[in-house]
């Protein structure tokens, strides 16, 4: 008799757990400003000035700024960087797909056991706090699937920042060590 109750009682407090997860996704609220940063970095045996990583932030009003850090030389003070407008469907997108595949569950280090392949991170802002997910060469779907969505919005102007901030870096070396 008590074994029933017991088996009721724990799926009972599995279907509240299961409501309340459910519920606190639909609640969350994110953060009037930037809302998302998606940050790239290369890995592999790259020149040491291709070595830098690049991010995107994306704000609720439908702007991202793309710029890059992380140089192991800085060769200049201003970097560039590319700010572009995105529609107000694009950013609801992009919110929906956060929502929808459950980005602020996953693990902070969802790297795939393959050392091949890039690092990805996407940093989600809510009025609650951040939670960054991401990792080398991830096959996660769900973080997959937000990050892709992001990638195409900016693709054009990542490659663009990139191309010129790696023109400088390697600019900077040459000099560095008289490498003409």
């Amino acid at each position: 008799m008590k074994k029933p109750g017991i088996v009721l009682l724990v799926v009972v407090i599995m279907l509240a757990l299961l409501a309340g997860c459910s519920l606190s996704r639909q609640s969350i609220k994110f953060s009037n400003g930037v809302f998302l940063k998606l940050t790239y970095s290369p890995a592999g045996e790259l020149p040491v000035y291709e070595l830098f990583r690049t991010h995107a932030e994306f704000s609720s009003d439908g702007t991202v700024r793309v710029y890059c850090d992380g140089f192991g030389q800085e060769f200049t003070d201003e970097y560039p960087e590319e700010t572009v407008q995105l529609a107000e469907e694009d950013i609801k997108e992009i919110k929906d797909a956060i929502l929808k595949n459950d980005i602020l569950s996953l693990r902070n280090d969802i790297s795939s056991k393959s050392l091949d392949g890039d690092y990805y991170y996407l940093t989600v802002y809510t009025d609650d706090g951040e939670h960054s997910t991401g990792g080398l060469n991830v096959t996660n779907k769900s973080f997959l699937a937000v990050k892709d969505l992001a990638w195409d919005l900016v693709e054009n102007e990542i490659s663009m920042v990139r191309a010129l901030t790696a023109d400088i870096q390697e600019q900077g070396y040459i000099e560095l060590y008289n490498l003409d």
